[in-house]
């Protein structure tokens, strides 16, 4: 039986329960019809609880790809769990001018990682921001997968941070960006 490809996927979790992002992006661009697209809805980690946490990178999504990874890793459940943090009255989104109250899941570093270190033993999903992403910095990540041959989807359009999260629509596109043009995206991405 053939399936009918799709013109049109929606996907808000890229950053969220996928530990195989790649993977799954690799999956809808197979089930795109020609000139279908794909519409990413994605939080800003600068207004929301991954306020602290490090952003995603490349070889963090080649990593958890070529592992086949079904589960966070102790390290990444750790990293969520101890760099949680919360406004003062908890509202999304956050006004980045606002105080930011830095709130552990719990007060014990050593609970946290014996907890990751079970909930892997056990081989249990545990439903993190696997990601941390900004706008730009997914711009890159997609832009070295593309250059790589690992995606051939790219930006067809893109719409800054709304409230907490930003908006992304891929589509296929044969025209590859250059070196120099990395370049820009990485330094917007220190611009924030």
């Amino acid at each position: 039986m053939t399936r009918k490809k799709s013109h049109e996927r929606i996907n808000n979790e890229l950053h969220q329960s996928a530990t195989v992002v790649l993977g799954n992006l690799q999956r809808i661009e197979r089930a795109l019809a020609p000139g279908g697209k794909l519409f990413l809805l994605v939080p800003d980690k600068r207004l929301c609880f991954d306020y602290f946490r490090p952003l995603t990178t490349t070889g963090q999504w080649l990593d958890a790809f070529l592992m086949e990874s079904k589960i966070h890793s102790v390290g990444a459940i750790f990293d969520f769990s101890a760099n949680f943090v919360q406004k003062k009255n908890d509202d999304l989104p956050w006004n980045t001018s606002e105080e930011i109250i830095y709130e552990r899941l719990s007060d014990s570093l050593s609970y946290i990682y014996e907890n990751a270190k079970l909930l892997c033993k056990r081989n249990e999903y545990h439903d993190i921001h696997g990601g941390v992403y900004t706008l730009h910095s997914l711009r890159v990540i997609l832009h070295d997968l593309r250059q790589l041959g690992l995606l051939n989807l790219s930006e067809v359009f893109i719409h800054d941070t709304v409230h907490f999260e930003f908006f992304m629509v891929l589509g296929f596109n044969d025209t590859l960006r250059s070196s120099e043009e990395r370049l820009d995206l990485m330094r917007n991405v220190l611009k924030g």
